[in-house]
């Protein structure tokens, strides 16, 4: 064990009262950890990625993050160096939904969100047909997402080891790896050294700083984790904030707050785009679950700059989907249109009841 005894008197107050949360089962897992120090640390994860809103590719204008992953079952380590070896990797596990979705979302594609988002700003004055072509707008910004939220079946791995090397310009103790479907080759890499943990009664707050690479591409990262503990209920909620460092112009922003209450619970997601020079969010997806008596509840939302669309009542069973959809946009208002999605062949077709019919 190695302690920095100026720091840790420096840190006590006087007359203050201390709770020692150390057990004898970490102090072996810390000796264990200190004994194999110079062999790689790795802690594999598993659980199944749960995409909010489901995103084909960030190219898409929902850029919604099918790959970001924060994994929301954190169990905390020994205060000591490594304690991230055991504890946050599984916290990054719970990431990995969070993470998941951002990954999903910011994939490289024909066309990115963010074109699309300022080619709806080109075209928000362009009349428009208020019935097929309002379909196709309705059905063209559910397919932008459709992927991910296909991909909610995907099982996310999450390898952990040490790194104590510098990345991109900053020195990082820890290094975890994001797998989909057991692939051998990662989809994402998140760089990372020690979090702050504050408690407080029932609440725990936990909040570190990292490097998120994606296709390449780097983001400077914060991320906060708040528990709350009240009885029978639990609430969680984390707050991601992504920085692209190749852009400076937008930040992306995922939030995921989860409540669980007896056999009741409900989760919801939010991927967001902001314009960091007006301060205006650009786009932003919320896709919330519902879980009880077996029963499953979910539904999307996606708010553009010029039009808000929900998704009611999806259900998706082999290769077809129904769900219940409405738009605002400008002067027009759709509501109630019962969608009915098919695959087939490698192709999908959306069909109203009343015959309208959206090719994809």
């Amino acid at each position: 064990m190695k302690f920095d005894d100026k720091k840790i008197i420096s840190d006590v107050k006087q007359d203050s009262n201390y709770k020692i949360k150390t057990t004898s089962s970490n102090i072996l897992k810390v000796y264990q950890l200190e004994k194999n120090k110079e062999e790689a640390k790795v802690n594999n994860s598993k659980r199944k990625l749960f995409i909010f809103g489901g995103i084909g590719g960030l190219g898409v204008v929902c850029a919604a993050a099918a790959a970001a992953i924060i994994v929301v079952n954190s169990n905390a380590g020994s205060s000591n160096d490594n304690q991230f070896i055991e504890g946050i990797t599984i916290e990054n596990t719970i990431l990995t939904e969070e993470l998941a979705t951002f990954s999903y979302f910011n994939t490289n594609n024909e066309s990115t969100t963010l074109s699309k988002i300022k080619l709806a700003r080109q075209n928000r004055n362009e009349e428009e047909n208020l019935t097929q072509e309002h379909f196709n707008d309705i059905c063209k910004t559910y397919d932008d997402v459709e992927f991910a939220i296909e991909s909610l079946s995907n099982e996310v791995s999450v390898k952990g080891y040490e790194f104590n090397q510098e990345k991109e310009g900053t020195y990082y103790k820890y290094v975890n790896f994001l797998y989909v479907n057991d692939n051998d080759t990662p989809f994402a890499s998140l760089y990372f050294n020690d979090s702050k943990i504050v408690e407080d009664d029932d609440e725990i707050e936990t909040s570190f700083l990292a490097l998120y690479e994606l296709d390449g591409k780097y983001s400077d990262l914060t991320i906060v984790k708040e528990v709350e503990n009240e009885e029978d209920e639990v609430e969680t909620s984390y707050n991601l904030i992504f920085y692209p460092r190749d852009d400076d112009d937008y930040l992306y922003k995922i939030e995921k707050e989860s409540e669980i209450k007896g056999i009741e619970s409900e989760e919801a997601y939010s991927y967001a785009i902001y314009d960091k020079k007006n301060d205006e969010c650009l786009y932003k997806i919320t896709y919330e679950v519902e879980k009880e008596f077996g029963e499953e509840a979910i539904e999307l939302e996606i708010e553009k700059i010029d039009s808000d669309y929900s998704y009611e009542d999806i259900k998706i069973k082999g290769d077809t989907t129904t769900f219940i959809a409405s738009m605002e946009k400008e002067d027009v208002e759709v509501e109630d249109v019962y969608i009915t999605l098919k695959k087939e062949n490698g192709a999908k077709r959306y069909t109203s009841r009343n015959g309208l019919i959206y090719n994809s």
